[in-house]
């Protein structure tokens, strides 16, 4: 029986509380909030679930998938599986949120070029595709600038604002080896 382990160093998320990027720090065992300005290479998108249901008391997640019209998403909480369908025809779970799960190559604190994952939901997913229209996002890098607070009702929140890039010829060679890895995982 062969494990395989996903090749992302590191898991990002959007905190629209604090307008950053944070991910979970296992050895020192604390979120730890990243910095602004964040560059980085799209390697690959897939689609996913995430959200927090308030009657189980626990979150969402799925497996990754590349077309939600017809791959199957298998979503579950830690008491099992709650649906099995495309995303178009899971039935209405409150807490269930659409999220795409998208595969970067970031440069670590040593400046090393390295596999990561950004979950992309709620406001940051709607920034996100509303910059991604009409662009090749495999064409350069991208940068999440800073954030704009924004309101719904009583809730504050921020945005994350995205920049276009250009990246050096060996950055991007670069990136391309990561993505040879990441997909031979996928």
């Amino acid at each position: 029986n062969i494990e395989i382990t996903n090749p992302a160093e590191r898991w990002f998320a959007w905190s629209g509380s604090e307008g950053k990027l944070r991910y979970y720090d296992k050895d020192a065992k604390q979120a730890v909030l990243v910095d602004l300005p964040f560059t980085f290479l799209v390697l690959d998108r897939l689609h996913t679930v995430t959200g927090f249901s308030d009657q189980l008391q626990c979150g969402f997640w799925s497996n990754e998938v590349r077309d939600v019209a017809c791959d199957t998403l298998t979503v579950r909480t830690k008491q099992g599986v709650v649906a099995v369908n495309t995303w178009k025809q899971l039935p209405l779970i409150a807490g269930l949120k659409y999220a795409q799960s998208i595969y970067i190559a970031f440069k670590d604190e040593e400046g090393q070029l390295v596999i990561g994952n950004l979950k992309a939901s709620g406001a940051f997913v709607s920034a996100w595709i509303e910059f991604a229209k009409g662009r090749n996002l495999y064409d350069g890098a991208v940068t999440i600038t800073g954030a704009e607070e924004a309101k719904k009702g009583a809730t504050r929140y921020f945005v994350p604002v995205f920049a276009a890039r250009s990246v050096s010829a060996e950055t991007d060679e670069a990136a391309k080896e990561l993505d040879k890895t990441l997909q031979d995982y996928l």
